[in-house]
Formats: C-alpha cells, sequence, structure tokens
C-alpha cells in the first residue's frame, strides 16, 4: 500500500504569533472604543450642543447700552414720541435634531424692542444711515438689508450683528404706520443655577432706556 505523504503546516515563530496576538488585541480595543465613542457621539448629536450660560440681568443691561447708543446715533427731531418699549425673554429651542421643536428650560434670549411713531421716510432714511455708519464704526456685521417697496407702500430696514458676542440689532421703519422701530436682543443662554431668575421665565424687566426725558407716551 502506497502511503501518501502529509506535509506537516509550518509553524509559526513566535515573533509572527506575537504580531498576530498584539493585531487581535489592537482591533478589540477599536471596536470597544468605537462601542463607546459612536452612541455618545450619536447622543450629542440628537440632544444638541448644550447653550453657555450667561446672567439674563447683565444681558439685559447690555441691550439697553446699544439701545441707547441707537437712539443717540437716529438723531431723531425732540420730542418723539413713544410707540413701544419693552424689555423681555423669549425661549430658546434644542440644537438637537430629536428635539428641534422642544423648548430648552431655564434658556432665554433676552430682547429689547423700542420705537417712536410718526416718523416721516425722509427723516427715518436719513437717521437709518447714521445708526449703520455707527454700528459699522463699532464692527458690527450687517447680515441683512430690508429695504422694500410697491405701489404706494414702502419699508426701510437692517440687521447687523456683534461678530464678537452674537448681540444682533435690527432696525425698521414702514409707510403705513410711519413708525421707526429697534429690536435689540442677545443669543440664547442658559441662566445660572442658583440665580432667582432660573425658574421664573419667560422674565420681564422695567426698561430705563433709550428715551430721554422730553420723549412723550403714545396714546
Amino acid at each position: 500500500m502506497i502511503r501518501m505523504g502529509i506535509t506537516p503546516a509550518p509553524r509559526r515563530s513566535r515573533a509572527a504569533m506575537g504580531a498576530i496576538v498584539l493585531g487581535c488585541t489592537v482591533l478589540v480595543g477599536a471596536a470597544t472604543v468605537a462601542a463607546r465613542t459612536v452612541p455618545a457621539a450619536l447622543h450629542k448629536i440628537a440632544a444638541g450642543t448644550p447653550y453657555p450660560t450667561a446672567d439674563p440681568d447683565a444681558a439685559a443691561e447690555r441691550l439697553q447700552g446699544y439701545s441707547r447708543q441707537a437712539y443717540t446715533a437716529l438723531e431723531l427731531p425732540e420730542p418723539t414720541t413713544v410707540a413701544l418699549n419693552s424689555l423681555d425673554s423669549g425661549p430658546c429651542y434644542s440644537h438637537g435634531f430629536m428635539q428641534i421643536d422642544k423648548t430648552e428650560p431655564g434658556v432665554v434670549s433676552v430682547r429689547h424692542s423700542w420705537g417712536v411713531a410718526r416718523v416721516p421716510q425722509v427723516t427715518a432714511d436719513a437717521a437709518l444711515d447714521r445708526l449703520e455708519a455707527r454700528l459699522a464704526a463699532r464692527g458690527w456685521t450687517r447680515t441683512s438689508d430690508d429695504d422694500r417697496s410697491g405701489p404706494g407702500w414702502s419699508e426701510l430696514g437692517f440687521r447687523y450683528e456683534d461678530p464678537h458676542g452674537g448681540d444682533k440689532l435690527d432696525a425698521h421703519w414702514n409707510s403705513s404706520g410711519g413708525g421707526l422701530y429697534v429690536d435689540v436682543y442677545a443669543p440664547c443662554a442658559t441662566i445660572p443655577t442658583g440665580n432667582p431668575a432660573h425658574d421664573d421665565a419667560p422674565l420681564t424687566w422695567t426698561p430705563h432706556a433709550p428715551f430721554l426725558a422730553t420723549s412723550r407716551r403714545g396714546s
């Protein structure tokens, strides 16, 4: 009987076996890291990046400072007639795609809205030009132009943003009512824990800007 020869498999060297073990260890480690990292990354995307923390009272004071500067830059003829002056907070929504329609508790955007009634278009046009020049000189960036017109109507306006802190200023005038209005608002921020306002949103303040003592209250 003819015996078939069987060639034994070559023995792997200790170095080769070590490399295989090391490679497997690396793969297992990478898989473990991925198993931990991927869900965390997906959760972060779903939940959204947390808002920064900021004191709403400080934001309210800062915005009123901007409003004073804006009112001064407009150089409207005195006495003006006050059409609006409110200082309050609005809700903010989650950054996460799974909660895009959900408001974030304890997170607000502070806004100061004010306006002057019965401003002629020629006065409003010149006043807004002066305000634009002031904002540009301070390094704010124009982000929108809202000048529009049609048969029998016209609107003037723009938006500027502070590139450093994210505060925004909207100014607009329309021919239908003749009012010139300004909105200054801060970006969304979390109210610090322990702040009395944390559980009381929405917040309201009594504004002490931007109008002068000679300004009249509109009816």
